[in-house]
């Protein structure tokens, strides 16, 4: 499969870190959680850096990351070593109650983004435009999920999810979001579907995706949409 990466898209408590982590063992490429490597760079939580610095100094330092991770996708110069998988797995597990100690460093992530990489973005990375700019030469999966379904997944991380707040609140920012999630190259319906028919699923719009110019973005598109030039269309 000549894809190199594939970033997934979604509200808070999609799943897309527990799906990327299976479909990343499905595929044996490695796995990249965007928050894990921001509180890693950082040295702080999300959660820390949200109270101590707001949620501007939060979203520059989401781009920064993206950034350097796409860059590093680019990039061909890097030779990954025997263990750049087992570096992605344990470095990006989902953060539940402290920081990492040892952040995932810069050779680290050079190597393993060669093997072919999932990443599972935050919740707001894909509402903003520079960071949708970023993105536009990969694939891109928008985890569909019922808005009461996402309301009673959060419940269980509410500490770590500070924009998680009140019902009304919740709802109107999933609405926000939720036209600039279906410019994602692909939409992926989950209500229903166990894991493994989800990442079956994910893995058919890669092949399809790889089968329009072998992977490679239209340059002389330039529209916000990436749906235009790839093979693959919203799976229900």
């Amino acid at each position: 499969m000549a894809v190199r990466a594939v970033f997934l898209v979604g509200y808070m408590a999609c799943g897309k870190s527990s799906l990327g982590q299976q479909l990343a063992r499905r595929l044996d490429w490695d796995f990249v959680d965007l928050d894990a490597l921001i509180e890693g760079r950082e040295r702080q939580t999300i959660a820390d850096i949200f109270r101590e610095r707001g949620e501007n100094a939060f979203r520059a330092a989401e781009t920064s990351a993206l950034r350097e991770l796409t860059e590093s996708l680019n990039s061909e110069t890097f030779l990954p070593n025997a263990t750049s998988r087992d570096h992605a797995l344990r470095d990006n597990a989902l953060r539940d109650d402290s920081l990492r100690d040892n952040a995932l460093t810069d050779s680290a992530l050079r190597d393993s983004v060669l093997r072919g990489t999932v990443v599972a973005l935050g919740g707001g990375t894909f509402a903003h435009p520079t960071n949708r700019d970023l993105l536009r030469p990969w694939p891109t999966v928008f985890l569909d999920a019922p808005l009461d379904e996402l309301w009673q997944r959060s419940q269980e991380q509410a500490a770590t999810r500070p924009l998680r707040k009140d019902r009304t609140e919740f709802d109107r920012l999933h609405q926000e979001r939720l036209p600039l999630y279906r410019q994602a190259t692909v939409t992926v319906v989950t209500s229903g579907k166990d894991p493994n028919s989800l990442c079956a699923e994910i893995e058919r719009s890669l092949h399809s995706w790889r089968k329009t110019d072998e992977g490679k973005p239209d340059s002389g598109n330039s529209s916000s949409t990436s749906t235009d030039h790839f093979e693959t269309g919203e799976i229900k």
